[in-house]
């Protein structure tokens, strides 16, 4: 009996450290969300990397790799992105995890990296990132439940801004223009809203 609450009790603290980590990755997400990178780096340094599942930890390193890129750090955030993907091969014989949630991991890791190589000044291979990301989130927003459609219309959005910004570092106004329209279209999402504002300050 004594050893029966004694297991007890360990999978309670472990499955608090997991909660506490998981809180701790949501804050980091909001800080992002509202330009606040650094804070956001702060917060998931905080976290207790032992807590989380090895598909957690490839989250982990996308949130920080993303906060990294847009602080200026794109070489660490580039090794967090390899690092991500390595956790991920083979996951689903390990973890209880669906392919439909690792193929949107996957897909917003390689999304990260185009964000990363275009503050790297990597256009080129920025674009190709983007647009791969941008084409499988497509595939994924269509095939989504409605509880999932908010957050791949968030993310096209966004990997549409990116490129918009890739078009305007070339200085191509036409690619520009038809990014930020088909980002606009996305009008409830934060970069749907500042594509919308950059469109008017165009017309």
């Amino acid at each position: 009996m004594l050893r029966w609450i004694a297991g007890w009790r360990r999978a309670r603290v472990a499955q608090r450290r997991r909660s506490l980590a998981h809180s701790a990755m949501s804050a980091a997400f909001l800080h992002s969300a509202i330009g606040h990178h650094e804070d956001a780096v702060c917060v998931l340094d905080q976290v207790d990397l032992h807590a989380l599942s090895a598909s957690d930890i490839a989250h982990w390193l996308n949130a920080r790799a993303y906060a990294l890129a847009l602080t200026g750090h794109v070489t660490e955030a580039l090794e967090h992105l390899r690092d991500a993907e390595d956790l991920l091969v083979g996951i689903e014989d390990t973890e209880p995890v669906t392919s439909e949630s690792i193929q949107v991991l996957a897909s917003c890791i390689i999304g990260t990296r185009g964000i990363a190589l275009l503050h790297g000044d990597s256009l080129d291979e920025a674009e190709i990132q983007l647009e791969k990301a941008l084409a499988l989130g497509a595939a994924q927003l269509a095939q989504a439940r409605s509880d999932q459609v908010p957050e791949q219309q968030r993310l096209a959005a966004e990997r549409l801004w990116w490129l918009a910004a890739i078009a305007e570092k070339r200085r191509d106004a036409s690619h520009r223009l038809d990014c930020l329209r088909r980002a606009s279209k996305f009008a409830d999402t934060p970069y749907g809203i500042e594509a919308r504002k950059a469109l008017e300050l165009i017309s």
